[in-house]
Parts: C-alpha cells; structure tokens; sequence
C-alpha cells in the first residue's frame, strides 16, 4: 500500500517540475493526419502540464520522505526501490534478504 502511494506522489512530483514543448517531431510525422496530431499533443501537454504546475513540488518531495520514514528499515521484510533519472524510473520491490552481506562501499 505505501509504495503505490509512493508511486503516485513520485508521478505527482515528476508532472509539477516538467516543462512545456512543442510536440512536433514523432516517428508518424510523415503521416497524413500528423500536423493535427502534433496540435492535439501539444493541447494536451499543454493541459496537463499547466494543471500540475499547481502542485506544491517541495511538499510533495517533503511527503515521499516522511512516508519513507515512516517505518524503520531494521523492521521491515520487503524494500521499495524508486530510482529516476533523466532516461526513465526504475521501481521495484526486493526482500531485504536480498540486501544482506552488501556494502556499499
């Protein structure tokens, strides 16, 4: 349950700090209905983004590390892993036998 809420607030927090561009260059730009395409996608873009641009970004990031800490790693059987980047997210769910006898450094 916490890491779907983790999930969403991470989606929440990715869609207020993105920035608006023109959608104009996709792989059907060749098509014959691909100037209307580009139009719609960049209204729709538009929309979204002016729409999550109302989202607090500082609490939200605020809140995925109070729900973080929320329970105590030493307790806990399973471990959420979310990781973004630039090129994409990565978000998986390990038992923490995995991580046993690691080190990081």
């Amino acid at each position: 349950k916490l890491f779907r809420h983790q999930q969403l607030l991470n989606l929440l927090f990715h869609g207020s700090s993105m920035k608006f561009t023109f959608s104009n260059r996709y792989v059907d730009s060749k098509g014959s209905f691909a100037k209307l395409k580009g139009y719609i996608r960049t209204f729709l873009k538009f929309s979204a983004i002016s729409l999550m641009h109302f989202l607090p970004t500082t609490s939200l990031i605020k809140k995925i590390n109070q729900d973080a800490q929320q329970y105590p790693f030493s307790d806990a059987k399973y471990i959420s892993v979310l990781v973004d980047c630039a090129s994409g997210n990565k978000r998986e769910v390990y038992e923490k036998t995995l991580f046993d006898n690691r080190s990081l450094y």
